[in-house]
């Protein structure tokens, strides 16, 4: 952009304008369930391809942490990650590299991995470095996004009213938005598991995997 002269931009931002102007009139609907896959958006390409020069990165790391006080039901929790997980597509997405080129390949509901760690006996004056250790720990590691589940969950237990909550993810299905969304489709869903709440949530109209489609198809348009 730097390089163009005032009337080139111009002319370049009017016909942005009307592109993305057209796209918005555009609705995003379902794939097909017979379609089996879905290629991968344009920032998730680029963040795979990160991921695939440098094997080792966890920059990418998207870490939510929660204190949780007050009775907690551990599998209660555990049945609210699953439900997340079961609902949005992305979180049980794989990415592969095919002879057609990238794909979304979405699996089965799955159990989020969850880890209980309990640090009720370590001493007032060492948990918090226990904590803080371990939650560093965590957060470095390393999804291999061809074959993970794209969300780790690990419950420290402080005492039996005090408990910290991590849950993990790549930057490739997750985003700062989806953190809120997140926290409260489980606050919602764990109230549900204990008889709290009106029931579960409603199903999504749409999935990521859709929305990467339309955006594909809409710029060839």
């Amino acid at each position: 952009l730097a390089k163009l002269s005032p009337e080139r931009r111009a002319l370049l931002e009017q016909k942005l304008s009307v592109h993305l102007e057209r796209i918005d009139a555009v609705a995003i609907t379902r794939r097909s369930p017979d379609a089996g896959w879905a290629p991968l958006s344009f920032s998730q390409e680029l963040l795979w391809r990160l991921a695939q020069s440098v094997p080792d990165l966890v920059a990418y790391n998207v870490p939510r942490v929660l204190r949780i006080t007050g009775a907690l039901d551990a599998g209660a929790l555990q049945r609210s990650l699953y439900e997340i997980v079961r609902r949005h597509e992305i979180l049980r997405t794989r990415f592969v590299d095919t002879e057609k080129g990238l794909r979304q390949v979405v699996d089965l509901p799955a159990a989020a991995p969850f880890e209980l760690v309990d640090f009720s006996t370590v001493s007032p004056e060492s948990v918090e470095v226990a904590v803080d250790q371990l939650l560093v720990d965590r957060t470095r590691y390393n999804f291999d996004l061809t074959r993970d589940v794209q969300l780790r969950a690990t419950l420290i237990r402080l005492t039996e009213t005090d408990h910290v909550l991590l849950l993990l993810s790549h930057h490739i299905v997750s985003d700062e938005w989806s953190r809120d969304l997140l926290f409260r489709e489980l606050a919602t869903l764990y109230a549900a598991h204990q008889g709290h709440g009106a029931g579960g949530l409603a199903e999504l109209a749409i999935q990521y995997s859709d929305y990467a489609a339309w955006q594909r198809d809409a710029i060839e348009r």
